[in-house]
């Protein structure tokens, strides 16, 4: 009886093991690619200020587009690099937007999220909650951190997926040559 059981319990997670697998790898939609040179998707959602988040409007600037959420060990590394960057260049050359993702509504996030909104907001960093995730669809986000750096065109010039200290040099660079375009 306990050797049938046994094997009975293996079998039952040798299948549902099988059934997550084929699961997480089944696709709703295609996936999203945004390729360098493209513009990105409009983002449909309010700033955390009830303002309309309008990358059209902010053409002229450079846009960093970054998804995060407060769960995120990465990003709550990265937020606060992004927003010095912001306030060094100043608003008027370069604008960090900061797309929420998959932030579940629970008191800690809440704290998380509120303590950063406090920081973020005065550094002028642009925080929109994509609730419903339809904007990270949109731009194929899997994972995060992900950020889009934008030209003062609108198009995307560069695409960072993850976070790390030895990639910051390289984004600084980046953010440097488009800066010193005109």
């Amino acid at each position: 009886m306990r050797f049938t059981r046994s094997i009975w319990m293996a079998a039952c997670l040798g299948v549902a093991t099988l059934m997550g697998v084929q699961a997480s790898q089944a696709k709703p939609t295609d996936p999203v690619e945004i390729l360098e040179g493209q513009a990105p998707p409009p983002i449909q959602l309010d700033d955390t200020l009830g303002k309309k988040v309008d990358l059209k409007a902010l053409q002229g600037r450079i846009v960093i587009i970054t998804f995060w959420a407060t769960w995120c060990g990465p990003c709550m590394n990265e937020l606060p690099i992004l927003a010095t960057i912001q306030n060094k260049v100043g608003p008027d050359r370069l604008q960090v937007v900061a797309v929420n993702w998959k932030e579940y509504n629970s008191k800690p996030a809440r704290v998380k999220y509120r303590a950063l909104f406090d920081a973020l907001e005065a550094a002028g960093v642009q925080l929109a909650f994509d609730g419903n995730n339809s904007v990270s669809t949109s731009y194929g986000i899997d994972a995060i951190p992900h950020m889009f750096i934008l030209a003062k065109d609108g198009r995307v010039v560069h695409n960072h997926e993850g976070y790390s200290q030895e990639n910051l040099p390289a984004m600084v660079n980046e953010l440097n040559v488009l800066l010193a375009q005109r």
